[in-house]
């Protein structure tokens, strides 16, 4: 049984994204998955059930449902008895497209099948370079492992120059007057986001090469030029083919738009592609029918409360009376504050069963079928009800203990249902391997309490301290010599007197003020005998008034930064590479 696979990063300074990588099965008619997201708040942070209500969560909070990109190697693209390749898929459709006889839905599936391309090229290309990267990473790298980083390198750009050779030729084949323009247009889109995707992670690569050029063999060096040359053979390419997709390496304001473009047309082609593999979403009300029983047994507790009242008040005072039509105006208003508060009492209770919103997940395919439900909830939860192994994980530090013992944190329980009816999947898809669930949680109302990131620690200067009275950290005063007397190392009485009354420098040290927010994931999926299997994972937060400072794992290593950088350029021999974010804190567990 695959397992499940949680990825989580600093998205941007403010927003943190946990993505969820669920393996579904063509032999399972559905699959079932449940998310338990307890967020431990410091108490610091003011953050409560009466200034942080339900919508303000939801409002922070934005999901993503879609398939998993389909794995297909380079190679196996271009394999004419590969019948879930893209590019024979469309080659078969060549007749149809060409004499103009397709209809509407085998243009609709040209389209379909170009843009998955995109989105299978992007994803490939992209693990082989994350494979030389890390190998070209090692602390210490061997000999075979620079002959290991070429070959791969070789090899990819061998792949990918057959990729994309083998749809340039196919797209001249389908020029005729009767071709459908959205197939056209397809084919001019895909082409154009996978040579920026080549040349991006060329770039990549090219830098790891270059990293290590020093220590690097033959076969290395030579791969790295070849990668610089595809970078540059691209860019001439979309030049050529008339793409606005072009890097201006010159300084000014009109090169900074042209680039500006570029990252906005970069990822414009990124969600056409990607776009086929998302799921659209039908929002619903959660929970209708649980919480209109809900709201009839709180009136029903009300009104019984209210003609009981009543029926004792008759031999208490005349019906007709004023003191009897005030008590019943008393008891009226009793019988609403009884109905909210049974209400409330109720929902209480009944977290778990209640949802506060629904989404119907639809498949964007032609059929536009229903492929899916997924539930939320959000609720505050006190300590003693979180379950007792989500406790033992939360286990705190002595660090952390010692914060508790100051004020107790509060508890955000948020809880997810995903229901994929993967019959219905598979009988769209036969490709599809995987369900994508990504969550990104903004954390701005997080910091509206937090303190000045930025304090000063005093550190004395370090000096000779070997004549120091240790106890009481006093430098004892030389005894000055006699007027006249020189000391033993030449000096004056001045200056004996003045190295003698000298304090050491005390120095200013700048720390960040940062608050931890722990997550505990508990994640239950269904094995393949109908059981339950559970999961958990805990992370740390690391938060500051500037926003996110680093994420950690379990055992709260390390693990980077997210800290916004100025932009500009580092230069790696044949090319320039803009700069942005830092690299982010990721997490990820297979």
């Amino acid at each position: 049984m695959k397992r499940n696979k949680y990825h989580l990063k600093v998205h941007d300074r403010y927003q943190v994204e946990l993505k969820f990588d669920f393996p579904i099965s063509p032999s399972r008619k559905r699959e079932d998955i449940q998310v338990e997201t307890f967020f431990f708040i410091p108490n610091a942070l003011d953050v409560t059930s009466a200034n942080y209500k339900r919508e303000y969560f939801y409002q922070d909070l934005q999901t993503y449902t879609r398939y998993g990109t389909p794995v297909i190697p380079l190679a196996e693209l271009v394999n004419p008895a590969n019948e879930y390749s893209p590019l024979i898929r469309v080659h078969t459709m060549k007749a149809d497209l060409a004499a103009g006889a397709a209809g509407a839905p085998v243009a609709e599936r040209a389209e379909y099948e170009l843009r998955i391309l995109a989105c299978i090229f992007r994803g490939e290309t992209r693990e082989q370079e994350k494979l030389v990267s890390a190998i070209l990473g090692k602390p210490r790298s061997s000999p075979k492992d620079y002959q290991d980083a070429a070959y791969l390198a070789e090899k990819f750009l061998d792949d990918a120059a057959r990729v994309l050779k083998y749809l340039r030729a196919m797209q001249r084949e389908f020029l005729n007057p009767h071709l459908p323009e959205n197939v056209d247009r397809a084919f001019r889109y895909a082409d154009e986001a996978m040579s920026v995707q080549l040349e991006s992670v060329c770039g990549k690569a090219y830098r790891a090469f270059a990293k290590a050029a020093r220590e690097a063999s033959p076969e290395a060096l030579d791969a790295a030029r070849r990668l610089a040359a595809t970078m540059q053979n691209e860019e001439a390419y979309r030049r050529q083919a008339g793409y606005p997709t072009l890097v201006d390496a010159t300084n000014g304001p009109e090169a900074a738009r042209k680039n500006e473009y570029f990252l906005y047309r970069s990822g414009v082609l990124k969600k056409y592609a990607q776009s086929t593999l998302f799921l659209s979403v039908q929002m619903q009300q959660g929970s209708r029918s649980v919480l209109t029983t809900i709201s009839a047994l709180a009136a029903m507790a009300g009104m019984a409360f209210f003609i009981f009242v009543l029926w004792f008040l008759e031999g208490v005072a005349p019906v007709d009376s004023m003191p009897y039509m005030f008590l019943v105006i008393v008891v009226y208003a009793f019988r609403e504050n009884i109905k909210e508060q049974f209400k409330g009492y109720l929902s209480q209770r009944m977290t778990g069963l209640l949802r506060d919103r629904e989404r119907h997940l639809i498949d964007r395919g032609p059929s536009k079928s229903l492929v899916g439900r997924a539930g939320e909830a959000f609720s505050f939860v006190p300590m003693d009800r979180v379950p007792e192994r989500v406790r033992r994980l939360r286990a705190p530090d002595e660090m952390d203990e010692l914060a508790e013992e100051g004020a107790p944190e509060s508890v955000i329980k948020f809880q997810k249902s995903i229901t994929l009816y993967a019959d219905r999947v598979f009988r769209i898809h036969k490709r599809v391997t995987s369900l994508n669930e990504i969550t990104r949680f903004n954390v701005r109302r997080l910091l509206l309490r937090m303190d000045d990131p930025k304090k000063g620690l005093a550190l004395v200067e370090s000096m000779d301290t070997e004549h120091w009275d240790t106890p009481g950290l006093q430098a004892p005063r030389a005894q000055a010599p006699a007027n006249g007397e020189a000391r033993k190392d030449g000096s004056s009485q001045e200056e004996a007197l003045a190295r003698s009354t000298a304090l050491s420098t005390l120095l200013r040290v700048g720390a960040t003020k940062v608050y931890h927010v722990n997550m505990i994931l508990l994640v239950r999926s269904r094995a393949p005998d109908g059981t339950w299997v559970e999961e958990m994972e805990k992370f740390r937060l690391v938060l500051s008034r500037e926003g996110i400072e680093r994420v950690e794992a379990n055992g709260f290593e390390r693990m980077g930064e997210s800290r916004l950088e100025s932009p500009g350029a580092e230069a790696v021999e044949l090319h320039a590479q803009p700069m942005g974010l830092a690299p982010a804190a990721v997490f990820e567990k297979k």
